[in-house]
């Protein structure tokens, strides 16, 4: 009964005040149902001991690589969460393994479960878009897909959510003997494949494609005997043509679904795999510590992602994850959790397929290759999402892995590894300590909205009160990578209150050193203080990261003037893409070009060049004019003025 609540309420639990409104409420609903079922399994176990097979193994093995990662860890905070969120994972595969040992959890019950869960969150998803309609806004229209998330946060999320419970709804069908319940499930189906289409999550629809063929596969090879020659060559066509259909549909439809051919996320992600691959080769065996790839992903480069996305390579959006969780959890714990993630997946598949060959009922032949399917994709799109980081995914995903583990150990000859009844302790220490870190979380999470209010609105006073407030010891960097003590050392510092600045922009270095507006600003301090050295060593750090960082590159170019490195400061200042908004660039730059070309016309005392240049010296507007021309020229500025001196000259 505990797992039916669990399922049936999972899309309902969220709340909308916080910053994320799903992770942290459905974490705390976990953490519970880990908890009641541990004390259960302690308290009901009639034996002292039972075994335990290979996936169970892999699963602990998987959580200890993310235990030992935490002292890899920068920010360790941040690690003893997802510790404790990956633990979580664990023994929900662990509790369903048991359960299914004791006969409590069946592939009929689990799958109807899910398919609830499936029915309710495509109902919400419906209704998203039925108020959407209603508020005049056409989801098929720009960007007005991304409003559709139901209680997801995200599209994307909601897409493969509802994939995960698609295979399901197959399970159901091959099993059930309810005419009206198998035409329900029907036609929820065909409203969950058409709302999968216009959310057009392109993972989503790999996954669809690779599942479908591994299907045709299986229908070919595996169900022979169960087949007369004819249903052969109709499940063939149906699976081909449903294949084709779907590609159809896309491409004559590929002006209303405008999302599938966008390119900038191809580029986004193979940058941040290539990011993520020489951060890997740094640290390939311990890796950078759990929810730290965040923290060392800048170190390898941002500029990469200029063309694409200018916000990445200001500083403005940062990642948190490569779009690719096996690739992530190498980067954060190692060969040996990249191992024990893939190995999970692998063992999951071929006990599905094993399964699925020595099974003699056709129905449950067919349970067993959608519960094949529902693990096949979720690694697909694991390969080039994030699924992993959520909870809803992984719990789901958990289910079906030890549900399998547990059906096809049952009759085993090596019979796993011993399990003693006082380890049902240490998950429910664990869902205790989750659930407590979970709602001192919660409470920093509700302070990033104040936060955030005061530093848009510029109420720098606010600002450090609510940012003061978010720090906790279970909690000191927001959902974008921030460290909370940067947005307390803005107020500090425009406050003209140095001291605390910097202290606080200290604090904040040392949790996230690769962070550019942290290294920007924490230079700034020094270069206030009158520190030229230690400032520009900052300020060139964070260039080196983001070349064309806008802030950076005024404080850099400032820097260098004060430390009477003219030709330095030039050099960065016209690196500077022309921004007539920008009146600190404006102010700088003016200031560093006009000492420039006073130096050039004193060296060139009489020469028609430093004639040229007198006339346009002392104005502002010609100076700014010509740096603008220089740049749609795409040429140096003084380069630029000698081409204009010989041409005045020639005129």
């Amino acid at each position: 009964m505990p797992l039916w609540i669990f399922c049936v309420t999972l899309p309902f639990v969220y709340s909308s005040v916080g910053v994320d409104p799903s992770i942290l409420p459905r974490q705390v609903a976990a953490s519970f149902l880990i908890l009641i079922f541990g004390c259960l399994l302690f308290f009901t176990q009639q034996k002292s001991t039972f075994r335990v097979g290979v996936i169970p193994l892999f699963l602990i093995l998987l959580w200890f690589a993310y235990g030992f990662s935490y002292f890899q860890a920068t920010n360790q905070i941040e690690a003893t969460y997802i510790i404790l969120k990956i633990g979580i994972f664990v023994f929900v595969g662990w509790v369903v393994y048991a359960l299914t040992k004791h006969k409590i959890v069946t592939l009929e019950r689990l799958s109807l479960m899910v398919t609830i869960t499936g029915i309710i969150t495509t109902l919400m998803a419906v209704g998203n878009m039925m108020l959407l309609h209603s508020k005049g806004v056409n989801v098929l229209e720009g960007d007005n897909m991304y409003k559709v998330n139901a209680t997801f946060g995200h599209k994307n999320l909601l897409s493969s959510f509802l994939f995960l419970c698609l295979p399901m709804f197959g399970v159901q069908v091959a099993v059930t003997t309810n005419k009206a319940w198998r035409v329900s499930l029907y036609s929820f189906g065909i409203i969950l494949i058409g709302i999968l289409v216009l959310l057009q999550t392109r993972a989503v629809l790999l996954a669809i494609s690779v599942c479908g063929l591994a299907v045709l596969f299986l229908l070919i090879f595996g169900l022979a005997k169960h087949l007369s020659s004819l249903q052969k060559r109709i499940s063939v066509l149906i699976a081909s043509g449903s294949i084709l259909l779907l590609f159809s549909c896309l491409y004559i439809y590929r002006d209303k679904l405008s999302l599938l051919t966008r390119t900038e996320s191809f580029i986004e992600r193979k940058n941040l795999w290539n990011n993520t691959l020489q951060m890997i080769s740094e640290h390939p065996i311990a890796g950078v510590g759990a929810a730290n790839w965040q923290i060392q992903m800048p170190k390898y480069g941002m500029q990469k992602f200029y063309e694409v996305n200018y916000t990445i390579s200001e500083g403005l959006t940062n990642f948190q994850r490569p779009h690719n969780d096996f690739l992530w959890v190498w980067a954060e714990t190692g060969v040996i959790g990249f191992l024990m993630y893939s190995l999970i997946f692998m063992f999951s598949l071929v006990y599905a397929y094993q399964l699925f060959r020595k099974e003699e009922s056709l129905s449950l032949k067919i349970g067993y290759v959608m519960l094949f399917v529902q693990v096949l994709g979720f690694m697909v799109i694991s390969s080039v999402d994030f699924p992993w980081e959520r909870i809803e995914h992984p719990v789901v995903l958990m289910m079906t892995i030890g549900f399998l583990a547990a059906t096809h150990d049952t009759g085993q000859q090596w019979k796993g590894l011993k399990m003693y009844r006082w380890m049902w302790l240490i998950p429910v220490i664990l869902s205790m300590y989750s659930i407590f870190v979970c709602a001192q979380r919660w409470k920093s999470e509700l302070q990033l909205r104040k936060m955030y209010k005061a530093h848009a609105a510029g109420n720098w006073q606010r600002l450090v009160v609510e940012g003061t407030k978010a720090q906790t010891p279970y909690f000191n960097m927001d959902y974008y990578s921030i460290p909370l003590q940067w947005y307390v050392g803005v107020g500090y510092f425009m406050q003209d209150n140095l001291v605390e600045a910097k202290k606080r922009f200290e604090e904040a270095y040392q949790l996230h050193p690769y962070q550019v507006h942290v290294l920007n600003n924490y230079g700034a301090c020094f270069e206030k203080e009158g520190n030229h050295t230690k400032a520009i060593e900052l300020l060139e750090q964070s260039h080196r990261l983001s070349p064309t960082f806008s802030d950076g590159i005024i404080n850099l170019s400032g820097a260098y003037f004060n430390a009477g490195r003219l030709d330095d400061a030039y050099n960065i200042i016209t690196k500077f893409r022309y921004d007539e908004q920008n009146e600190r660039f404006k102010m700088f730059a003016l200031t560093i070009i006009k000492v420039k070309l006073e130096e050039i016309i004193k060296i060139e005392k009489t020469t028609p060049f430093a004639t040229y240049l007198k006339q346009i010296v002392s104005d502002d507007k010609r100076i700014l004019f010509e740096y603008q021309k220089s740049e749609e020229h795409q040429t140096n500025l003084l380069v630029w003025l000698q081409k204009q001196s010989i041409r005045h000259r020639i005129q």
